[in-house]
């Protein structure tokens, strides 16, 4: 029996010392604890003699020194593994953010030109958001001393008529007319107000503040009007890409004189200013719709419209001394008769498009249009002298109720805010007329008084 129980023992021991797969199965059914991978450690530890002994104690289920020694170890290896797998993570973490690091750096590198196109185009954007919100400004390169300025003829739209509209191509075509009409009847300024009404706040928001519409109302016709205002040629520049002028090329062109085509040659052209350096030292380069850029004499910063006064010579080579000058906007209506366009404005509310308006001594005669205003034929209408004339159109419920909802405007009856109040279209068959069907009889009602009292002025 001892012979039997020494070649047991024996070759236990042979298992253990060997360390393998096999031997750490058997062990592990004459003790308590698992020895994983520390068997080798057990061995290095404890000689011979010392580790059969324990081993015993192990079998039996005493806690000898050697049980408690593998407890410690595998305390130990366990919090070796946990701290390995925290560094491979904080390792992997590192990689990851040093291969991110490589990227930007090399895509900014790569795509440095590209970064600057975006930056002068988020540039743009910006400054189309402030034109929409403050009066277009254009480059005044002459005193106004000694100038004669010509009678100016500006319309008040309220902004809740887009509201009228059932899609984005149809409010992208109503905003299309208005602008065919103030372009056909020489209209100098179109003024945008809000007039959003608590009844119809929550319809705005429904229709004008989810994905297929991206901004207020009002902005998206004073961009539309910007926009169609703008020559075809300087769109590109001026006029930047926006989610509300997606469908302007269903619109037809205004074919103002001042978008001239490129083989034209008028007295004056539009033009931007080149971000191009000048050999001289002074002066601009400027784009002006033709083969090849001009050169004015005085120095604007790059993206500035301007208006060129072209001369007779086309000879543009610069061999003769040819420098072209910029001059103000309203030069070529002015000395020339040309209709140049119009500025856009909007206004916060109806008392705003009087409070804030771009003239220095504002409005010297307004007109309002309503159904209820009085009835008075185009040929005995009798408009006196003005330097600035205006005509407000009221939105889908009338100037009435812009006028009761409009908190700085303390009125009795709403005919007090104008100088005339007037029904232009007195035996209508229909029971309502549209905004943009009032603007077109509207202003063609007022032609010939607006045509009488210019002419009596000069």
């Amino acid at each position: 029996k001892k012979r039997k129980r020494r070649n047991e023992v024996g070759w236990m021991r042979n298992e253990f010392d060997a360390g393998g797969e096999e031997g750490d199965r058997k062990c592990a059914g004459w003790k308590e604890v698992e020895f994983d991978d520390t068997v080798q450690l057990a061995n290095v530890v404890y000689g011979k003699k010392k580790r059969s002994k324990d081993w015993k104690k192990c079998r039996t289920g005493k806690k000898g020194s050697f049980q408690k020694h593998l407890l410690a170890i595998e305390s130990e290896d366990a919090e070796g593994k946990e701290k390995t797998v925290r560094e491979e993570q904080q390792e992997e973490a590192g990689e990851r953010c040093r291969e991110n690091d490589e990227e930007c750096r090399s895509s900014y590198n790569i795509g440095a030109e590209f970064a600057e196109k975006r930056r002068r185009e988020k540039k743009r954007v910006e400054a189309v958001h402030h034109m929409a919100r403050f009066p277009s400004k254009t480059v005044q390169t002459e005193t106004t001393n000694g100038r004669t300025l010509s009678p100016t003829v500006s319309i008040a739209v309220a902004g809740s008529i887009i509201n009228n509209a059932q899609s984005v191509q149809l409010a992208t075509m109503l905003a299309g007319q208005i602008a065919r009409a103030a372009a056909i009847f020489r209209i100098d300024e179109v003024v945008v107000f809000d007039d959003s009404s608590l009844k119809n706040e929550s319809q705005m928001k429904r229709n004008w503040q989810n994905e297929e519409f991206g901004e207020s109302p009002g902005f998206f016709l004073v961009r539309i009007l910007q926009h169609l205002e703008i020559p075809q040629y300087l769109r590109h520049a001026l006029a930047p890409r926006h989610k509300s002028l997606r469908c302007v090329g269903l619109l037809p062109p205004l074919d103002a004189p001042h978008h001239a085509r490129k083989h034209e040659w008028p007295a004056y052209r539009e033009g931007v200013v080149l971000d191009k350096a000048v050999q001289s030292g002074f002066g601009s380069y400027v784009d002006v719709g033709i083969e090849k850029e001009v050169l004015i004499q005085q120095s604007f910063s790059p993206g500035t419209r301007v208006t060129v006064a072209m001369g007779s010579s086309r000879d543009l080579s610069g061999k003769n001394g040819t420098v072209l000058r910029a001059v103000h906007r309203t030069e070529p209506k002015d000395k020339a008769g040309l209709y140049w366009g119009y500025t856009v404005r909007h206004a916060a509310c109806l008392s705003a498009v009087f409070t804030d308006c771009m003239y220095k001594d504002g409005y010297d005669y307004c007109i309002g249009t309503s159904e209820h205003g009085d009835k008075v034929a185009s040929t005995d209408l009798d408009i006196p002298k003005f330097k600035h004339m205006l005509i407000a159109f009221g939105g889908l419920a009338g100037l009435e109720e812009n006028v009761e909802l409009d908190k700085n405007l303390k009125v009795v009856h709403v005919s007090s805010l104008f100088d005339k109040y007037l029904n232009t279209c007195p035996n209508q068959g229909s029971r309502t007329i549209r905004t943009e069907e009032a603007i077109l009889i509207s202003l063609q009602y007022f032609q010939d008084p607006i045509q009488r009292a210019i002419h009596a002025s000069v």
